[in-house]
């Protein structure tokens, strides 16, 4: 066979015996940001889980229940907030099995953050 034909069937064989590509997983950077602090910022990974988040597999189990959507993220625990108004502006931005995430949010305080997100932005 000349070398022309030999190259992509050689490659063809690789790709086969590698098996199928793996799934991507999430790897999410999430930040908090008051109105007079510096931001504050937490890692999450999933498969495997792992980040700097106080509670890495709480973070991946959430989302995966939403199918990584912030929006889809049910209300936390019923609690009462006070009614303080000292704003915090919530993001998280990374990916999600192969899909961009990116969400930013602003609440009124940490307390209602906590409450719709279901403490993700709690660290």
């Amino acid at each position: 066979m000349p070398l022309p034909t030999l190259i992509p069937a050689a490659l063809s064989a690789l790709a086969l015996s590698m098996g199928p590509a793996a799934t991507p997983g999430c790897e999410l950077t999430l930040t908090v940001q008051t109105e007079f602090g510096a931001p504050v910022s937490a890692t999450v990974t999933c498969d495997p889980v792992s980040g700097t988040h106080p509670d890495p597999t709480m973070v991946c189990d959430v989302l995966s229940k939403a199918d990584g959507d912030f929006l889809k993220i049910p209300r936390g625990e019923a609690m009462f907030c006070p009614a303080n108004y000292a704003p915090v502006t919530v993001t998280a931005k990374g990916d999600w099995h192969g899909k961009p995430v990116e969400f930013t949010h602003t609440y009124p305080n940490q307390c209602s953050a906590n409450v719709s997100m279901g403490k993700i932005f709690s660290f």
